[in-house]
């Protein structure tokens, strides 16, 4: 494997190499040509509690303080992508602002422009720090099914905004002993480091990437390299009930260069030429049910892609997260990727890879606004099409200021898959938007969804420490299998009430939800009716909840450039 993979990449450099320099060769950066300067940057750094409001000045809350170590004052500097000197820029702004808020180890942050002459301003820095050393023990019950984890996280270690992990986890389908490791800004550069390793019950993970991402809007060249090899064993389900599974040894390496090619601030386009080698091993269990073995898979060579992304940015809260500031870009996000995987490369068959992604959102009024998604992701061979999957989505955000906060949200999405690898399926229930069903309730490769959702938010914080609210919402999806098409009978429906809670100085900032949900139609695989959801984070996704196993690389952050960008 590794010569043939070393056969591969040689193969695959002249062609890089000459994309690489085209790519270069495009224009510079245009940056503001007149204005007032920066004159210094000063930063207002809190700590998690704030001694300067009332409620805060107590012990409990100046012990925290004590205990915590707070970030480190370049940690914040080097986020800011203006320096003494420059000439003001907004966009730069307002991208280091978005910048800190990635970390979440960070509450809140916003840049307060102070002029200080007739040519020059001061930029104030104003910061919080959240707790960020958490032992953790929790358990989610959804759909059904128990899951739990234990561990420690500590997400801005020493101050210096390194993250380190230990879990122990029982998932759906394993257990795992985890570590993990990320340094977002290795030795002080904009590389960024991340390691994995898990002993699982099936098996074992690892991985490691190290990149140099586009940070910024205006980042001129990305590279990246990455490698992993997961052994586990994969299983089929349908009605909730497993009907088969199978050894899967996967091994898979990359590399890629980007580079910036049009410049406008606002709207870079950007080349990216990678090579990929990936190798799927598949081997029965005593388990394994006739037929649905699926094939050993090689696919080694070269791809070329073009993105584009439309600054739109806007600021919303109570959307995902209660409180905290949450971007939403809603301009224009395009991915495009063709990828060759020749015989003479070490593929099991000469083959053609593609993916077709595009996002956008709109602003209806102050309100109100959309966001969606429709994409192609797949492969191509002398057969035909195989292991491909179209899918689209739509999602409308209702922000309404009544007494508290409250936000309605609608989702709509639908699948198709066409020839899926053996170990791929697409699926709806417990974890996948269908609240009111068992995990994996439905599998197929054609599915539709609707979720219904408001959420109301007690506009207190209670001890100073925790957010609260509710929910109502109503699910309706529906999967069918190959050669069969859906139809208004294969529709499952739930109704049902939540309540919402999320810890306000914690590092995730994320909601936690207890649900109770009624099916309105006999769920597969049991006789109850009501779901009771235990489970941190909303309920369904922004973007592709369906194909969260089966194509996890198409779904898209609710945050957009942050994805690339953290």
């Amino acid at each position: 494997m590794i010569e043939a993979m070393r056969k591969s990449l040689r193969h695959a450099s002249v062609t890089t190499l000459g994309l690489w320099l085209a790519a270069t060769a495009a224009g510079v950066t245009l940056p503001p040509t007149n204005g007032p300067t920066v004159r210094r940057i000063l930063l207002d750094a809190k700590d998690i509690f704030d001694p300067s409001l009332p409620g805060e000045r107590r012990w409990p809350f100046t012990w925290g303080n004590a205990l915590h170590i707070r970030t480190k004052e370049q940690v914040i500097r080097r986020e800011v992508l203006l320096r003494p000197g420059d000439l003001v820029d907004p966009i730069l702004i307002e991208e280091s602002e978005r910048n800190l808020r990635r970390y979440r180890f960070i509450k809140r942050a916003d840049i307060e422009q102070r002029a200080v002459g007739e040519n020059q301003v001061d930029l104030i820095v104003h910061t919080q720090d959240t707790w960020t050393t958490s032992p953790q023990a929790s358990f989610d019950h959804e759909g059904g099914q128990l899951t739990y984890k234990a561990g420690l996280r500590e997400r801005n270690l020493l101050g210096y905004g390194k993250t380190f992990s230990y879990f122990y986890d029982k998932s759906l389908d394993r257990r795992s002993n985890e570590l993990h490791y990320d340094d977002p800004r290795l030795l002080g550069t904009w590389a960024r480091l991340q390691l994995a390793l898990a002993d699982t019950s099936d098996g074992s993970e690892t991985s490691a990437r190290l990149e140099r991402p586009f940070y910024s809007l205006r980042t001129p060249w990305a590279i990246g390299g990455a490698g992993s090899r997961v052994i586990r064993k994969d299983q089929l389900f349908q009605n909730a009930a497993k009907t088969s599974e199978f050894n899967h040894d996967q091994r898979g390496l990359s590399v890629s260069l980007g580079r910036r090619v049009i410049q406008d601030p606002l709207w870079p386009h950007r080349l990216t030429v990678s090579y990929q080698y990936q190798e799927d091993r598949f081997s029965p269990t005593s388990e394994t049910a006739a037929a649905t073995l699926p094939a050993n898979r090689t696919l080694s060579g070269p791809s070329v892609g073009y993105s584009w992304t439309h600054a739109r940015f806007i600021k919303e809260t109570y959307l995902d997260r209660m409180e905290r500031v949450e971007d939403v870009n809603l301009g224009n996000e395009a991915q495009f990727s063709l990828g060759y995987a020749p015989t003479t490369f070490g593929s099991h068959r000469t083959t053609t890879l593609f993916s077709i992604i595009d996002s956008q959102g709109g602003q209806l009024d102050t309100r109100r606004f959309l966001l969606g998604q429709a994409g192609m992701v797949g492969r191509a061979a002398s057969g035909g099409l195989e292991n491909t999957i179209a899918f689209g989505n739509v999602n409308l955000f209702i922000k309404q200021t009544w007494r508290w906060p409250n936000t309605t949200v609608l989702h709509l999405e639908g699948a198709y898959g066409h020839a899926l690898d053996g170990e791929n399926q697409l699926e709806l229930g417990g974890n996948t938007g269908l609240r009111g069903y068992k995990v994996r309730a439905l599998t197929g490769n054609k599915a539709v969804l609707l979720n219904l959702e408001h959420r109301v938010a007690v506009p207190y914080e209670f001890f100073h420490l925790l957010r609260v609210g509710g929910a109502a919402f109503l699910d309706m999806g529906a999967i069918q299998v190959a050669g069969q098409s859906l139809g208004r009978r294969d529709f499952r429906t739930d109704v049902g009430v939540g309540l919402r809670m999320s810890p306000t100085r914690s590092t995730r900032g994320t909601v936690a939800r207890i649900d109770f949900a009624w099916a309105l139609s006999d769920s597969p695989g049991t006789d109850r009716r009501l779901i009771i959801t235990i489970k941190a984070g909303q309920a369904f996704g922004v973007f592709n909840n369906t194909l969260v196993h089966a194509l996890p690389q198409a779904s898209r952050s609710l945050e957009g450039e942050s994805a690339e960008a953290r």
